[in-house]
């Protein structure tokens, strides 16, 4: 009887038909056009609009798993039109084309997405763009502690993860509460800045001057006698911040480009942390709000009750989970399923810049996934110049590309010495999970093993080369050595000739 009751039910499902789904597509871009700074809805948000679950919006939107016909009706009763028959198909039929449609229900989310609309996957992601996907609960966190006195946020994640999006996004919401909002790239700073605390510090005052639009004024406020850090404190708290009138919202860049220069760290951090505490007592210094936007962990020590690191909040960008991905595809216009999105995670993981490499190349291109993924760690493939450029950067710094092969060819996760792996973690080449490391995804694991013969003979011939040249060092320490103790003993053989 129960499995007589199953069949029953499953005789009873429906799919959402092409026609059935672009109606929904085009009455919620029409509702987020109105009511959602015409930003598309999340998976998230349409669960709360419609009451429907997750799991049952994603069969839904997915179009290959029957619901019940009442599931549908909910669906479309929310955003107010009516559900009719040519809108869903009964399991086993093919899909039917589109009903033509009065202009007014056509937009040009519903109309299919053109190459000309697609974003192409490469820096932040632009404002307002429907290609972006919210991780709520980061950007609500974010949003919530900058509006507050003296925030400080922390934005860590690898390369390519996205933290310049939400920067983006964080400023603009800055700018919507009345702050003034820069960014400054620590990236940009000659490397000889590096090295004198002075200098460092004077070009950050000068360069956020700039930004702001403000003359130079260091001249009146950068005094010898009070040293670099006491000098730049004031050019900030006597004339930068007095002179906006509103709070200031600064976002720091490549922050982890100072990590390799102690000194420069611990003199600079600690001037941040001083800031963020000195908002806590004076109005002045609570108007400004610091964003750090960094790759890897901090792996040099800071005094613990001076660092930046261990106060406001601190934001990890996770990946993609499988119904982002999901939701991301159905923006692309794709015909996709969530196999489909375990497909494509298998090979690259939730990396929103591998996601979104992917989702493009198949928007634009005549062909499969199954096709894509076997041209993906490829040279030929679409991420042929990404997968370059870190082999390129890797030939550079042979002990790291040693490193990464070793990770890479072990069939169990590695313990490394933490330094030797933050490097590659920053890069986004391996994930760190607890004490050890594993490679981030498929498509590192299988260019890098492709190619690791190669790449283990030209290590060979690094190391033998190494090699010669510090025997010819050897060499000529011991030739130094040899010709200095025959000087000696000539000196000594015409002292005694002279005596």
């Amino acid at each position: 009887m129960a499995e007589q009751l199953k069949k029953s039910r499953r005789k009873r499902g429906v799919i959402l038909s092409v026609q059935g789904w672009q109606r929904l597509q085009a009455v919620q871009s029409q509702l987020a056009e109105k009511a959602n700074n015409k930003v598309p809805y999340t998976l998230e948000e349409l669960s709360e609009l419609t009451e429907l679950s997750l799991s049952t919006l994603a069969r839904v939107r997915d179009r290959k798993i029957p619901v019940d016909r009442r599931t549908l009706e909910e669906y479309f009763t929310a955003f107010g039109i009516t559900l009719t028959p040519e809108d869903y198909l009964k399991p086993g039929l093919q899909p039917v084309e589109p009903q033509p449609q009065s202009p007014e229900l056509l937009t040009d989310e519903v109309e299919g997405i053109e190459i000309d609309d697609l974003d192409l996957p490469e820096g932040p992601v632009g404002l307002g763009s429907k290609f972006y996907l919210e991780r709520q609960a980061v950007e609500a966190q974010c949003y919530k502690t900058l509006i507050k006195p003296g925030a400080l946020i922390r934005i860590k994640a690898p390369r390519l993860m996205g933290k310049t999006s939400l920067k983006v996004r964080i400023l603009q919401t800055a700018l919507d509460h009345g702050h003034v909002a820069i960014s400054l790239d620590l990236g940009l700073a000659d490397r000889r800045l590096f090295n004198n605390l002075d200098a460092f510090l004077q070009w950050f005052c000068a360069s956020v001057s700039v930004e702001l639009g403000l003359p130079n004024r260091l001249s009146e406020y950068w005094d010898d006698i009070f040293g670099s850090k006491t000098s730049c404190n004031m050019y900030f708290e006597k004339y930068l911040l007095p002179h906006l009138n509103q709070p200031l919202a600064l976002a720091l860049e490549e922050v982890d480009r100072i990590f390799t220069y102690p000194e420069l760290a611990d003199d600079f951090f600690s001037l941040l942390r001083a800031w963020h505490e000195a908002a806590k007592q004076n109005p002045v210094w609570s108007q400004l709000k610091l964003i750090l936007v960094y790759s890897t962990e901090v792996y040099i020590p800071l005094n613990i009750n001076q660092s930046p690191f261990n106060v406001g909040l601190s934001v990890d960008l996770p990946e993609f989970l499988p119904e982002q991905v999901n939701e991301l595809a159905l923006r692309h216009n794709l015909d996709w399923s969530l196999m489909k999105t375990h497909q494509l995670m298998n090979m690259v993981g939730g990396h929103p810049f591998l996601i979104r490499v992917a989702l493009f190349f198949l928007a634009q291109q005549d062909c499969s996934l199954d096709d894509f993924l076997t041209i993906a760690p490829t040279e030929s493939g679409p991420y042929g110049s990404h997968l370059r450029r870190y082999l390129q950067q890797l030939e550079q710094q042979p002990d790291l590309l040693k490193i990464l092969l070793l990770i890479l060819e072990s069939p169990e996760p590695v313990q490394l010495k933490p330094s030797e792996v933050f490097k590659l973690n920053s890069m986004g080449l391996v994930i760190l999970n607890g004490n050890t490391v594993v490679s981030r995804c498929e498509l590192y694991r299988r260019y890098f093993c492709d190619r690791a013969p190669l790449l283990n003979r030209q290590l060979g011939e690094i190391n033998i080369e190494i090699d010669q040249k510090e025997r010819e060092k050897d060499v000529s320490r011991l030739t130094d050595s040899l010709d200095f103790q025959n000087a000696q003993q000539e000196s000594t053989n015409l002292d005694e000739f002279w005596r």
